[in-house]
């Protein structure tokens, strides 16, 4: 039993430490090692040096249990002669159980000892103690507690829903000794009747998750009626949230509507897309320079970013745009990114080497090739109030005729012409308008052609689509694409209209669930 019970404990404090992700001693020395000896009576001078052993800071890799005993009673015979009969009492029974046990450091070495000298618990000895214990329904109601908090005292959590199964009967249910609901709606109103009727008790719910209204635990509103629980055995703040006639109070976004000064005279292309599809969103990155933290180990778009470099240098550093080998090559090069590896590559060389094919084979040598170049223009809203226009084109083709071709090479999802001609995905019709002010400066103003390249390195390797191909459909484009830039700058930078949520966009989720639309859309 007492061994028993002390597993029991060390349970609960091993599981605390991984819920605080603190876990300082490896739970193994609970298994290894009894932690006290109820015999053993330390004396100051045991205590000081174990003391002391905290103190010593030594900068080496783990060793095994046995080493760092060693070491201790080498050091003993340096500080303190006296008690060397003792440390070699206390140590002899850690050797017989060293070979059970991990690599450790010298700290975690030192807080052991110390620990089991002292007859303290691990958890105080490195900085907190085990005050609060999560249990399930099922031990809380058998352990005493100062206080005892139930979580989530909601109709879902603590009841079972009766549901029709096509596959099994009440019959076969009986026989496979398999609950019905009915039995364990039964068992769970008993345990949480045994729950509340602790010293003191709280109850906790939420009322929303996940923007979906929580009904609270019917069971309870039941049991208080009946048993007119009252005093320390109710939380007066949950009766206010069951009362059924509470009026609920109303959320209501409010459009953030900065000052005119604040608002931005130069856009890139890539941002337009957001002020007209979601102003709020554009407020958020351009205004507030709001980004979302990059997830732990994900690297956003690798394989789109590593391609586009790869195809940029090709590019630049060769003569001959038909030369695969030389692609490929440079492809290799390229790995020194520190998020990449040669297993990337490998991984991705069957697809890589159909997209390097379709490239070689749509690029003429005949044509001058300017990737990753920079432009910008300037447009009047007014008069006397204009705005900057920036861009980065991913490639621009100038041909012999001196005509000018806009390329935008996308791995992922393709605009259709569409939304390309609607304003919606504006970034290509504002690249030509850049082109047709000569703001890339490349020697040639005549647009005559826009076109996604995707590169998947699916059968072909990838496919060209072509939005417009010819100056006079550039011209239409860009002109339409213009006036609604024009109306909308208008509204936002002169009239000072505020950024409003667009609730129903298909993109920009991070900043939709920072301006809670959840929460004030399941209130109206």
């Amino acid at each position: 039993p007492e061994a028993a019970s002390r597993k029991k404990a060390w349970d609960v404090i091993n599981l605390e430490l991984w819920l605080r992700k603190k876990e300082a001693v490896p739970p193994i020395f609970t298994e290894a090692i009894k932690l006290t000896d109820d015999k053993f009576q330390p004396a100051k001078s045991i205590l000081s040096f174990a003391d002391n052993l905290l103190k010593i800071n030594i900068l080496d890799a783990s060793r095994s249990f046995s080493e760092w005993l060693d070491f201790c009673l080498q050091h003993v015979e340096l500080v303190d002669t006296n008690v060397i009969p003792s440390i070699k009492e206390i140590t002899r029974s850690f050797y017989k159980n060293s070979d059970k046990l991990p690599l450790m450091n010298f700290s975690e070495f030192a807080i052991f000892f110390k620990t089991y000298v002292s007859k303290q618990s691990y958890t105080k000895s490195i900085g907190f103690t085990p005050n609060v214990i999560i249990l399930g329904a099922l031990e809380a109601q058998l352990l005493h507690a100062d206080k005892i908090v139930i979580a989530e005292a909601n109709e879902q959590a603590w009841h079972t829903k009766s549901t029709q199964d096509c596959w099994i009967t009440g019959m076969m249910r009986q026989k496979l000794n398999i609950p019905s609901a009915d039995i364990e709606n039964e068992f769970l109103q008993c345990i949480f009747e045994r729950l509340i009727s602790k010293p003191d008790v709280f109850i906790t719910r939420a009322d929303i998750v996940d923007g979906a209204k929580q009904q609270p635990y019917k069971f309870y509103e039941k049991l208080a009626a009946e048993k007119q629980i009252k005093s320390t055995n109710e939380l007066p703040q949950l009766l206010q949230t069951l009362k059924r006639n509470q009026p609920r109070k109303r959320i209501k976004f409010q459009s953030p509507c900065p000052p005119l000064q604040t608002r931005p005279t130069q856009i890139y292309v890539t941002e337009l897309e957001s002020l007209f599809n979601n102003p709020y969103a554009f407020y958020a990155k351009k205004i507030l320079k709001l980004r979302e933290c990059a997830h732990i180990n994900e690297y956003e778009n690798i394989r789109g970013r590593y391609l586009h470099d790869v195809l940029n240098d090709f590019i630049k550093e060769s003569r001959d745009k038909s030369d695969t080998d030389k692609l490929v090559d440079i492809a290799q090069k390229n790995l020194q990114n520190k998020w990449l590896t040669p297993i990337h590559f490998e991984l991705w060389y069957f697809r890589l080497k159909k997209i390097f094919a379709f490239v070689t084979a749509n690029t003429r040598n005949d044509v001058t090739s300017y990737p990753e170049h920079k432009g910008s223009c300037r447009i009047n809203i007014t008069p006397d109030y204009a705005i900057e226009i920036a861009a980065r084109a991913d490639r621009i083709d100038v041909n012999p005729n001196g005509e000018l071709s806009i390329i935008d090479y996308k791995t992922g999802v393709v605009p259709n012409k569409k939304e390309v001609l609607s304003g919606d995905k504006p970034q290509l019709p504002m690249e030509a308008l850049i082109g047709l002010f000569n703001g890339f400066d490349v020697r040639a103003n005549n647009v005559t052609k826009l076109s996604f390249w995707k590169l998947d390195g699916k059968n072909n390797g990838g496919t060209i689509t072509d939005i417009v191909t010819n100056r006079e459909e550039v011209e239409s484009i860009v002109a339409t694409v213009k006036e609604r830039l024009s109306e909308t700058l208008f509204e936002y930078n002169i009239q000072g209209i505020a950024y409003n949520i667009n609730p129903n966009s298909k993109y920009d989720d991070a900043y939709k669930h920072l301006a809670r639309v959840k929460e004030w859309r399941n209130a109206e």
